[in-house]
C-alpha cells in the first residue's frame, strides 16, 4: 500500500482512513535517530539478526478499533526474516520485537501515543513499546512490557536508568534520552 500525494506530508493508516501526521520538531528526530542507532549498535555486539528502522521507513500493521490500520513508529526493531518481500512496501505484518514513539506535542498526538498506539501494538503482541515524552510537565520514557498479553507500564525519569527486556545490557538514563538536542 502506497500513496503520494505529491507532497513529503507523511500518512499513516487508521481504521481505513489516511491520517496526516505531525511533522516531527528536530529534537524528535535527533531523539529518533539516536535510539535507532544505539539500539542497532546493542543488535551488533549480540549477533543477532535484527534490523532497525526509524521515522516511518517501516510501517507496522495493526487493527484499528474496526478496520487495518498501518503505524510509522519512530524507531521500529524487527527480525530480519519476517519481511518476505524485499522489494516490496516496508510494513511489517508480523509483529515486530520494539518500538519507540517519541510523543509529538499535543493533547491529540500524546492521547495517540499513550491510548490507541498502546492498545493496538499490545494486541498484536509486541513485546516492548517505549513512549519518549518531551512535554514539559511530562519529560519521562515510559516503558510498557508484555506480560501474559498485557503491557505492565514502568516510567523512567532524570537519572534512572531504564530497563529493557529487549535489551537487557542497553546502558542508558532518561535523563540521556530526554536531553539529545
Amino acid at each position: 500500500m502506497t500513496y503520494d500525494d505529491g507532497t513529503d506530508d507523511r500518512y499513516e493508516f487508521v481504521d481505513g482512513e489516511l491520517l496526516q501526521m505531525t511533522p516531527a520538531t528536530h529534537r524528535h528526530r535527533r531523539i529518533s535517530r539516536c535510539l535507532e542507532e544505539m539500539l542497532r549498535q546493542e543488535i551488533i555486539k549480540t549477533s543477532l539478526r535484527w534490523e532497525t528502522a526509524r521515522n516511518g521507513e517501516v510501517g507496522v500493521q495493526t487493527r484499528g478499533k474496526t478496520k487495518i490500520t498501518v503505524r510509522l513508529p519512530d524507531v521500529v526493531v524487527f527480525e530480519g526474516e519476517t519481511v518476505t518481500d524485499p522489494d516490496g512496501v516496508a510494513i511489517l505484518t508480523v509483529p515486530p520485537l520494539f518500538i519507540v514513539e517519541v510523543v509529538s506535542p499535543g493533547e491529540q498526538n500524546r492521547k495517540r501515543d499513550y491510548e490507541q498506539k498502546s492498545r493496538e501494538y499490545q494486541s498484536i503482541g509486541i513485546p516492548e513499546y517505549w513512549i519518549v515524552d518531551l512535554q514539559e510537565a511530562a519529560q519521562r520514557v515510559t516503558v510498557l512490557i508484555l506480560v501474559d498479553g498485557v503491557y505492565e507500564e514502568t516510567e523512567f525519569v532524570g537519572y534512572d536508568r531504564i530497563l529493557s527486556m529487549t535489551f537487557p545490557n542497553l546502558n542508558l538514563t532518561a535523563e540521556q534520552v530526554l536531553t539529545v538536542s
